[in-house]
């Protein structure tokens, strides 16, 4: 497992950007965040365009337990991923494996 974030870089509502390799050799983006007490990864693309949530930033919009697409301003449930407003609503993003190890976020992908 790939350690990609410390836990204690999620604290105050912030939300990490990175970029990974699946097992494949595909490289994704990757948005990390604490809601409640749970981490939750998922990957940076909203379902409704197929674009960056960050919009190439690597800041995503967040206020509470939501999270913002930076193109249209869908609204995603933080801890689920759902879209609860906007042009994907009832989509949700896609959630990448994760586990926490000694403080540590990794990534949990099974090998292909």
């Amino acid at each position: 497992m790939t350690a990609i974030a410390r836990v204690d870089e999620l604290a105050c509502g912030k939300v990490l950007t990175r970029t990974a390799r699946r097992p494949t050799g595909e490289e994704v983006g990757i948005l990390l965040l604490q809601a409640g007490e749970g981490i939750f990864a998922y990957e940076n693309l909203c379902p409704h365009m197929g674009v960056p949530l960050d919009g190439g930033t690597g800041r995503v919009p967040r206020k509470r337990d939501h999270v913002f697409c930076a193109a249209h301003f869908a609204t995603f449930d933080a801890a689920t991923g759902v879209c609860i407003w906007g042009p994907c609503q009832g989509r949700a993003l896609e959630p990448v494996p994760i586990a926490v190890v000694d403080g540590e976020v990794r990534l949990h992908w099974a090998a292909s």
